[in-house]
């Protein structure tokens, strides 16, 4: 670490950065000197650059390599007589490492912890720790894997590479600016990792403090602290005494308690409020719900609960901007934790009766997760049937000791694998609720789920809603929908469906009229790459009316990287890509087959295909394997835009501007693979 630490020295001046998210970047500065860059991908031998990059008079010089999914990379910078200026590998299996927190932030730590979980599970190395003295008991009881150590104890010949992680610039590299507003980009770039999707947990404490009775909400506040956020006393009075009338006791924390005895109070609570604070950071370590009071100029802070009661931005602080009780008892009503308690003595009016289904193919790490998820909702009004297809692990048992223990579980069994069509197929036919709801079994839904979808339906006649999805995916990070509200009524509903603005194109995230989903179930198509395309283009198409549902949060969580083709795409070869083009082909002739014998013309064919991104992630495949970038276009051209004016090389599908905006693309990737080689 001393002939790294000597070599940063002169490395730091020259402003060279580095950037590991959405690819590698590297950026060299406005400068006089000349350097040798190589780039090797570790996953694959792979040579990306290897060249002579020349002083740069008037204009920083970037290389840039665009990746879908995480890749190790072992970067080498030389000065123009050959000595090594800088070496770096993100591979560091089996190596000691040691990551430095260096703040004062305890909020800053607990982010950096979820990125220190992720860089351990990739490289498998002994890790140290380095923070402050009062946040070690927070980690160390469960983490017994890591070894943390105070400032003093730090020595750094004792490891094989250190990770200083710093708000300062101060660091070996800094790879992007530090935002208070989001830690996790800093520290994840820093660490060449991909995105940290689940919270670190703290240490479990012993209900070793006094706690006030069974149920009971925490308020949080600053230092000292006695009013949040602007919010007057008799305000708070009122919150106080809407949360007694539902059985909550309340509990004030602040800054000036010891940590363990907050923590431990925290996690015997059933929700929590308060400000930006170090304590909603534990509370969100914790698992805890928070109603977050959101002041002027904070709106997009992290941890971002859920739960928020805001102020515009830009806004003024004014006595009229005061955070009222009736904001704050309005966002409590709609915390799960105190809802489904809540719902016990205050019905749903009208509510909408469900079917929940739940295909299942060896799905017993996240199974649990997903069904706890479905069970546990505030509305009672639904039957969950999951179909087991086949399965070889221990999903069988999972299904049959919840279907024992609940009987608004039903269970369906494929003795031999069926495939994914086939078991949707028998799932919606077994349907008998009004309108039914589709979860994954890698993913889950929020627990007001069914309660938000039977709000929204309830008095209206309507084909299908779609409600707000979070798509949580390690290779490209968190998205969502965005929030929206109103209904849309027609002949058909395709128009709406080829806006594909709410992943409109997938099971998950909706509501069917059951009757209309029996309708529209197609047969055959059992080898599929997107078993939901089949389904939905005929569904929207048959649909007279589609229904947005707004909320403030996402209701259903994607987890995209635990299905059979998210693991191929995570190592994909030529092999595998030929069988993907081959799939995409089907797809596109279905499509085309379906909107002709319904009487459409090619105009909304090219929408289908434009809108959704068909041949976007196809290209985006072949764009992060530039190994076999060559042979991947050859096979690309076997299926697609090689013949004269088609989409499809056996003339199925023509749409000759679609073919040839596609077919620069393909050569410009051809390109770059020639200028690799």
């Amino acid at each position: 670490m001393d002939r790294l630490n000597r070599e940063h020295q002169i490395w730091a001046p020259l402003g060279i950065r580095l950037n590991w998210h959405d690819g590698l970047s590297i950026k060299f500065p406005v400068s006089e000197h000349s350097f040798h860059l190589k780039v090797t991908a570790l996953h694959n031998g792979a040579v990306v650059w290897d060249c002579d990059v020349p002083p740069t008079a008037r204009q920083e010089r970037i290389y840039h390599t665009t990746q879908t999914y995480n890749i190790p990379w072992q970067v080498e910078i030389r000065q123009a007589d050959g000595r090594r200026l800088f070496f770096w590998r993100t591979d560091l299996t089996g190596r000691d490492v040691c990551l430095r927190f260096l703040t004062e932030s305890l909020g800053d730590v607990i982010a950096w912890m979820a990125v220190a979980d992720r860089f351990h599970s990739i490289y498998n190395c002994w890790m140290a720790i380095q923070m402050k003295r009062e946040f070690i008991p927070l980690f160390a009881a469960i983490r017994p894997r890591f070894h943390f150590i105070e400032e003093s104890a730090f020595k750094a010949g004792d490891y094989d590479a250190v990770f200083p992680i710093s708000p300062s610039e101060e660091t070996i590299f800094a790879p992007v600016p530090y935002s208070r507003v989001n830690p996790f980009t800093y520290a994840q770039n820093l660490l060449a990792v991909d995105n940290p999707l689940e919270i670190p947990t703290l240490v479990e404490q012993p209900a070793s403090v006094s706690r006030p009775a069974e149920k009971y909400a925490c308020l949080l506040t600053g230092k000292g602290e006695t009013e949040l956020c602007g919010m007057k006393k008799a305000e708070w009075a009122v919150v106080a005494s809407f949360l007694r009338e539902n059985g909550y006791e309340t509990v004030t924390l602040d800054d000036t308690a010891p940590l363990l005895e907050n923590l431990s109070l925290l996690q015997g609570a059933r929700f929590a409020i308060g400000v930006m604070t170090p304590l909603l950071w534990l509370a969100w370590a914790s698992k805890k719900d928070a109603v977050q009071l959101v002041g002027t100029g904070c709106e997009n802070q992290i941890p971002a609960s859920e739960f928020r009661v805001t102020r515009p931005e830009n806004g003024t602080s004014s006595a009229g901007d005061a955070i009222t009780s009736e904001e704050v008892i309005g966002v409590i009503k709609t915390v799960p934790a105190f809802l489904k308690e809540y719902r016990k003595n205050h019905p749903l009016d009208n509510s909408v009766d469900f079917s929940v289904l739940v295909p299942v193919h060896n799905g017993e790490k996240t199974l649990k997760r997903c069904l706890d998820s479905i069970l546990n909702q505030t509305c009672g009004n639904f039957e969950l049937i999951a179909c087991n297809d086949g399965s070889t692990d221990n999903t069988q048992a999972i299904l049959d000791a919840y279907a024992k223990q609940d009987s608004r579980v039903r269970l369906l069994n494929h003795p031999v694998n069926q495939g994914r069509m086939a078991t949707r197929r028998d799932l919606a036919q077994a349907a008998t609720k009004a309108y039914t709801v589709w979860v994954d079994c890698d993913d889950e839904i929020a627990p007001d789920y069914l309660e938000t979808a039977s709000r929204a339906l309830a008095g209206k006649d309507c084909d299908v809603a779609a409600l707000r999805c979070e798509l949580r995916l390690a290779y490209s990070g968190i998205r969502r929908a965005p929030v929206r509200g109103g209904i849309v009524r027609g002949d058909s509903m395709l128009s709406v469906f080829l806006k594909n603005d709410a992943f409109l194109d997938c099971f998950w995230g909706k509501a069917f009229r059951t009757s209309l989903l029996k309708k529209a179930v197609p047969t055959g198509f059992d080898k599929l790459l997107q078993e939901d395309m089949f389904f939905m283009l005929p569904l929207y198409e048959q649909a007279k009316s589609f229904l947005y549902v707004p909320s403030a949060r996402p209701m259903y969580i994607y987890y995209g990287d635990t299905g059979e083709w998210s693991s191929k795409l995570h190592n994909m070869t030529p092999e595998l890509f030929e069988e993907y083009c081959l799939l995409r082909h089907e797809q596109i002739v279905f499509s085309a087959d379906y909107l002709t014998s319904r009487g459409y013309g090619e105009d909304i064919l090219r929408q289908y295909i434009q809108n959704l991104g068909q041949f976007q992630y196809t290209l985006g495949v072949l764009e992060s394997h530039p190994a076999w970038w060559k042979q991947g276009v050859e096979i690309f051209l076997k299926w697609f835009c090689k013949e004269p004016n088609c989409l499809l090389n056996d003339g199925k599908v023509k749409l000759p501007d679609v073919a040839a905006a596609l077919r620069r693309q393909v050569d410009a990737i051809a390109g770059k693979a020639g200028t690799a080689s």
